[in-house]
């Protein structure tokens, strides 16, 4: 008996992987424009002349009325901030800003503050579930609808990363030590990577990511259609589903390690006079 022989297909192009690609995306996805379809250039200037602008004023305006950019000061929400914020976690917390003892080691560990809190669910007085206040103030009751408490569960207050466990130790003694005595926060350190930013990426890889998440939660909200018997919106989530596959697929086929020019890279630098770091109970001494 003769041994079969095994044979392989030759790999597609890139062509032949960038026309299967876009032809999908034709078929689960046609409402995104796509690189050489008419107006794609004009939209995809207009997204990044949005990005650029980050739609942030927070630092005002000099003499002439001219915007100053961004400052990250208080109550700011913009994506420079929100990545200047986060990439923070990339280094160890400990230590002291203001007299040059911060640590900046890379992070491993974090350490996270919280509070044992009651937590509530609501429920309706037609199912025989009765009102547990004992004083109508305050109370959350209403004549259809009542709140039971479940019993304490864990509300977490802040994080702070840190590099090894004696600086998650410094970390939680210097709290204990400044905080105010009829203070219920309590602390616990656990093993902590940074997870890469959108900006930290390519925006190739960092769109796969965001796809893939999408599908992911996509099918969830699918599965639970179907087993849930909700015929009128499975039409609907099938096709979210195709939509986040298709722009996966599309997304992958691109140079996933391959950051844009220099000009393409997101500007993470503030414009504006930077807002200080809060004071480490260090400080208060």
């Amino acid at each position: 008996m003769t041994k079969p022989t095994s044979t392989s297909s030759p790999a597609p192009t890139a062509e032949e992987i960038e026309a299967a690609t876009r032809i999908l995306m034709r078929a689960w996805h046609p409402g995104l424009l796509l690189p050489g379809d008419p107006g794609y250039a004009e939209a995809r200037a207009e997204e990044e002349e949005y990005a650029s602008e980050d739609g942030c004023q927070c630092a005002g305006t000099d003499d002439y009325g001219n915007s100053r950019g961004c400052n990250c000061g208080d109550g700011c929400s913009c994506d420079s901030c929100t990545y200047h914020a986060y990439s923070r976690n990339k280094i160890c917390q400990a230590g002291n800003v203001s007299v040059g003892t911060r640590c900046t080691r890379e992070t491993t560990v974090r350490v996270v503050a919280y509070r044992m809190q009651h937590n509530f669910l609501s429920a309706r007085r037609a199912d025989g579930v009765a009102c547990q206040c004992t004083s109508p103030d305050p109370c959350s009751c209403t004549t259809e609808s009542v709140f039971i408490k479940t019993g304490l569960q864990p509300v977490t207050y802040w994080t702070r990363t840190a590099c090894s466990i004696p600086c998650a130790q410094q970390i939680i003694a210097a709290e204990m030590e400044h905080r105010d005595p009829r203070s219920e926060l309590q602390y616990y350190m656990e093993r902590w990577t940074y997870e890469p930013h959108d900006q930290d990426l390519p925006e190739a890889l960092a769109s796969l990511r965001t796809s893939l998440r999408m599908a992911h939660d996509r099918v969830g909200y699918l599965a639970d259609a179907l087993y849930q018997g909700r015929d009128a919106s499975l039409d609907l989530r099938l096709r979210e589903v195709h939509e986040s596959v298709a722009s996966a697929a599309w997304t992958a086929a691109q140079p996933l390690t391959t950051r844009g020019s220099e000009d393409d890279v997101w500007d993470d630098e503030v414009t504006g006079p930077v807002q200080e770091e809060p004071a480490d109970p260090d400080d208060l001494e």
